[in-house]
């Protein structure tokens, strides 16, 4: 229907903004992966108010929470990269910082093997997060 349509819509580029999101994060550009994740993270939220299947719903729950951990760990990296450039003396000593424990979510960009380079396949429906693994979504 129309609201499957917009659903699906909603998802557009989700696969790829993810993955440029870990690329810049693995590059030492926080920033500009902070804006990734938040973006993927945003599609998914935008997504989420349309669908009314509480399994789907729950799925997609899972992945942006998974997503909303590893954005968190990015934003603690460059947090930890401003503290270490500063100059040394100018601040009182801290000690060491506590990094947050890595995800499960911390793996390969998803490829649910329904999307193809036409569309969406089989749509976000037919192939929910649980079903990928790869962002941490339980199986």
């Amino acid at each position: 229907g129309v609201t499957f349509a917009m659903s699906a819509e909603a998802l557009q580029g989700l696969p790829e903004a993810v993955k440029m999101a870990r690329e810049y994060a693995l590059l030492g550009s926080y920033d500009t992966s902070c804006v990734s994740f938040d973006g993927a993270i945003g599609q998914i939220q935008q997504y989420l108010r349309t669908v009314k299947d509480p399994a789907v719903r729950d799925a997609w729950g899972k992945t942006k929470k998974n997503l909303s951990e590893e954005l968190q760990i990015v934003k603690e990296l460059a947090e930890e990269l401003t503290f270490l450039r500063e100059t040394p003396g100018l601040r009182d000593a801290e000690p060491v910082r506590k990094m947050s424990a890595p995800p499960a979510a911390m793996s390969p960009a998803p490829t649910p093997p329904t999307w193809s380079a036409a569309g969406w396949g089989g749509g976000p429906a037919a192939v929910p997060p649980a079903a990928w693994g790869a962002m941490g979504a339980p199986p």
